[in-house]
């Protein structure tokens, strides 16, 4: 393993990984970074885990094997299987640690890979099997009060939206009414022009 704090000169050599019966020198194919944690895939199921970048540990995390990880969302997902290449299976975390098995198919070809963007989580694997998780793009009306309309939007931190209404949805009418970076994750809208119009939809659109 290399590492480096600025992309273009690199440190290292090497990662010793510790001797157990389910440990094995190397990736298994995966790696990912968040919430404090650096994860890679080793295997039959076994994580190297570090805080710093620097010092590792390996750990057990009970998946069986593992092809594919990413963090976003404030989750790392990890796919993989079975021995014998079945056992389709998608887990989470939030810490790196503790593992939840949300998605699992004993009879069906494995992951291999997942990955993250347009707020959507898309894993693939054999067979050509691609995998696309529900939008996580939300917006939620709460209601309209003296100062208008009120939203609240969850997105990806960092994002810029652009809130739209239009009085038909049937109609390519949409209007920005707010354009808003979502700084944390979670952020409310108040739409102050709401009550000049009788019926009003709204959506969110990512730059």
């Amino acid at each position: 393993m290399l590492w480096s704090t600025i992309g273009s000169s690199w440190t290292g050599g090497g990662l010793v990984w510790a001797a157990s019966s389910y440990a094995q020198s190397g990736f298994n194919g995966g790696f990912a970074s968040g919430n404090g944690v650096m994860l890679g895939l080793n295997w039959r199921g076994v994580f190297a885990l570090s805080r710093d970048g620097l010092s590792w540990s390996n750990y057990l995390s009970g998946l069986d094997y593992c092809y594919g990880i990413v963090y976003a969302r404030g989750n790392f997902v990890a796919v993989g299987g079975k021995f014998a290449g079945l056992g389709r299976r998608i887990s989470t975390s939030t810490n790196g640690l503790n593992w939840q098995t949300h998605y699992y198919e004993p009879s069906l070809p494995r992951m291999h890979g997942v990955t993250y963007g347009k707020h959507r989580f898309v894993a693939v694997g054999s067979d050509g099997a691609i995998l696309v998780s529900a939008t996580m793009l939300q917006l939620t009306g709460l209601g309209l009060v003296q100062d208008g309309f009120h939203l609240t939007l969850n997105g990806d931190v960092g994002a810029i939206y652009r809130l739209q209404t239009a009085t038909d949805r049937a109609l390519p009418d949409w209007r920005d009414v707010l354009v808003v970076t979502n700084t944390g994750g979670v952020t409310d809208l108040v739409d102050t022009t709401a009550s000049q119009s009788g019926k009003r939809f709204y959506r969110a659109v990512a730059e």
